[in-house]
């Protein structure tokens, strides 16, 4: 089996809906595909990192790098939290009955497989009584202000342990980013192609905009010999699934589309071949990259009237 088809039953396998509950700790594919949920961990001190050996030896088994498999584990995380959280906040009263009959909120969170730092937030709406979320989230980004001793030591090992859905995720996530559309800016410049960041544009008072507006468009030629032009570029530091493409990042870039034209995405960790034929993919005017400047194809440059790397 080639590493196209292999990446094509991967994305098959992470578009469905999990039948079972969320657990905290690393999925593994083969616990992926499986039709019965994995069981919760059975310590405090169990592994919860994705990036851990028998993550990579999983990705290596599959043919695909360990962050694309790590990205399509975490946007199938999300999307299940998302879809059982309203269940979640109806059991808060009990959830909190637990937690003051003496169970901590990470052993609830492990035992109802629920996000610990999400649990721990819902359980410091209800307990605190602050009278605003924007109060809730002061007291998780600083433990330290909760009066009460046990509940503050709980709520600062639920963001601790939370490696998914933490602050610190969410800083982590968005330095990678960051990072990222730097490369590409780096990569242009080396290029020597003209443009402007998003914080140009943003210093412009353009809203919604892509990380890069080229100056002068790009001709791109893919590996399938499908011609593009290229008038911005937006970097994601992800796999790009069929759904989180179709639901997240397709109605994203259409303003993009709309307000400078035809563009490029690239998907750093790669993404599903088959997005690249869905209608709506050729009816945007997107073309889709793992890389930049591409391994396979073309470049053209149309200031200089020749071809690239």
């Amino acid at each position: 089996m080639g590493p196209s088809s292999r990446v094509k039953r991967i994305c098959k396998a992470f578009v469905i809906r999990p039948t079972g509950p969320w657990r905290h700790r690393p999925l593994v594919v083969a616990s992926l595909m499986s039709s019965q949920p994995p069981a919760p961990p059975s310590s405090l001190s169990e592994s919860t990192h994705p990036s851990g050996p028998i993550f990579t030896e999983e990705a290596a088994a599959w043919g695909i790098r360990s962050d694309a498999l790590i990205s399509i584990r975490h946007q199938r995380l999300v999307r299940h939290v998302k879809a059982v959280s309203g269940d979640h906040r109806r059991q808060v009263a009990a959830y909190c009955r637990l937690y003051e009959a003496g169970e901590s909120i990470h052993k609830i969170a492990c035992r109802v497989r629920y996000p610990p730092y999400l649990l721990a937030r819902m359980l410091v709406e209800e307990l605190c009584q602050v009278g605003s979320r924007q109060k809730v989230t002061e007291l998780m980004r600083a433990p330290h202000l909760i009066v009460n001793l046990r509940l503050r030591r709980e709520v600062t090992q639920c963001i601790e342990l939370d490696e998914d859905f933490s602050p610190g995720a969410d800083r982590v996530a968005r330095s990678i980013g960051a990072d990222y559309e730097r490369e590409l800016c780096l990569r242009l410049r080396a290029l020597a192609v003209p443009f402007e960041d998003e914080d140009t544009l943003r210093a412009r008072g353009l809203p919604k905009t892509p990380d890069v507006r080229l100056l002068v468009p790009l001709g791109l030629v893919d590996a399938d010999g499908k011609q593009h032009l290229v008038n911005w570029i937006d970097s994601k530091a992800m796999y790009g699934t069929r759904e989180t493409y179709l639901t997240e990042v397709l109605p994203q870039v259409t303003r993009y589309v709309n307000r400078f034209g035809p563009g490029c995405i690239v998907f750093w960790y790669g993404f599903c071949p088959s997005i690249r034929e869905l209608p709506a993919t050729h009816t945007h005017h997107v073309a889709l990259l793992d890389d930049f400047p591409p391994r396979e194809g073309q470049l053209v440059f149309l200031n200089r009237g020749g071809l690239g790397r």
